[in-house]
């Protein structure tokens, strides 16, 4: 994202986030399949984005490399695209996720545009808001805050993660940030671990660069929000889940037994082919004469580029993958294990008490996208990293 600058500009870009592949073998819980599949989409996806059910039984798909927003019927046969590319009312630039914020009404993450949109039961576009927060603060990437969701409540609050790079340098932990869209108050819920990073810094003066990436498969923690403002925590030191609840005491399970899985070269290649599949999240921060301009964009890399050997991996994976943490219509957190190369996914589950409950073993080449009302969808990759959106029966 490197762009030519007058002389009154400078430039901080973020690489995508990493997200580690799986990690064990399921100790506490049952071990079950996902049974047969109920539902299936026939045209691909460049990537599922972000899903949500509608009460109707449709869904919505925002599908950022393709630069589409759809609408499904219940059976997923048939689509309806929603909206159009550009910059004005009931438009979009790269449709990256979609949240539900109560009833029918959804979030539109338009991260071309750098704005949050909401998505009306009829599924019209409208109230969009920024995504970067008046006034910045945080101490956060340029001073800024930036509320990209990785949840949302029942409520329409946005929930987020402060920036774990600041002027300061990177931090090894970050807040966890509730956002009331209606008044633009900010709450903390909770601190967690971010994933580590590295920084390189190149130009000086008002002409400057800098480049921060996550390390491989680095441990942190991972978080998800249930509709009641609940929070779901994993932590990584002792692989333990922690339930916050939208008030009253912090609930903390019993550390989950797993077993540590080195990493060799298949889990390195993996976890590339992984990155260049869903690529990452790029933000350019430019400020001319005195003026800030946010540009973002998810962009995909090639698979198996590079010298892996050359990277700084840690010795074993962390427990669970550095994913959110789903949550489904009954209030459970999903949390996906950090297994060997070449394993199916598999998924612990646990109540609002943070006790694993059970884990679910997905079909070969199959991970979590989303949840309705008594589904789970399911995102098939293929040969060709086109996916494929299925539907099954809650096991």
């Amino acid at each position: 994202m490197n762009r030519n600058l007058s002389p009154r500009v400078s430039t901080v870009l973020i690489a995508g986030a990493i997200l580690g592949p799986t990690a064990a073998t399921p100790i506490g819980g049952q071990e079950v399949a996902l049974g047969a599949r109920s539902a299936a989409h026939a045209e691909s996806f460049g990537l599922i984005g972000g899903l949500r059910e509608l009460a109707s039984g449709e869904v919505l798909v925002a599908d950022p490399l393709g630069g589409l927003l759809v609408r499904l019927d219940a059976t997923l046969r048939t689509a309806a695209t929603i909206g159009s590319e550009g910059e004005g009312p009931g438009e979009y630039r790269q449709p990256d996720a979609v949240w539900p914020i109560g009833a029918d009404s959804s979030l539109l993450v338009d991260l071309g545009n750098a704005r949050l949109t909401v998505i009306g039961p009829d599924g019209r576009l409208g109230e969009t808001t920024p995504i970067v927060l008046p006034g910045g603060g945080g101490g956060g990437m340029g001073g800024m805050m930036m509320a990209i969701p990785g949840g949302t409540d029942a409520a329409g609050h946005v929930y987020f993660t402060g920036s774990a790079v600041s002027p300061a340098g990177i931090r090894d932990s970050v807040t966890l940030y509730r956002l009331d869209r209606a008044t633009g108050d900010l709450s903390e819920v909770a601190s967690v671990r971010a994933p580590a990073m590295s920084r390189q810094t190149s130009g000086g003066g008002n002409n400057q660069s800098v480049r921060v990436t996550s390390i491989p498969l680095a441990t942190a923690d991972t978080w998800g929000v249930a509709p009641d403002g609940g929070v779901f925590i994993a932590r990584e030191g002792d692989y333990s889940v922690q339930y916050v609840p939208p008030s009253g005491a912090t609930r903390q399970g019993d550390p989950v037994a797993y077993d540590p899985v080195r990493i060799g070269a298949d889990e390195r290649q993996e976890w590339s082919d992984e990155q260049a599949r869903s690529g990452g999240v790029g933000v350019a921060v430019q400020e001319v004469n005195g003026r800030r301009q946010v540009t973002m964009s998810r962009g995909r890399g090639a698979a198996g580029s590079g010298n892996l050997d050359e990277l700084p991996w840690p010795a074993a994976k962390p427990p669970f993958a550095n994913a959110r943490i789903r949550v489904d219509a009954a209030g459970h957190g999903w949390v996906r294990r950090n297994l060997r190369a070449g394993r199916a996914a598999l998924y612990d589950v646990f109540d609002q008490n943070g006790r694993h409950v059970r884990s679910v073993r997905f079909p070969e080449g199959r991970t979590l996208v989303g949840f309705g009302a008594s589904a789970i969808y399911v995102a098939y990759t293929d040969a060709l990293d086109q996916q494929f959106l299925e539907k099954y029966p809650m096991p």
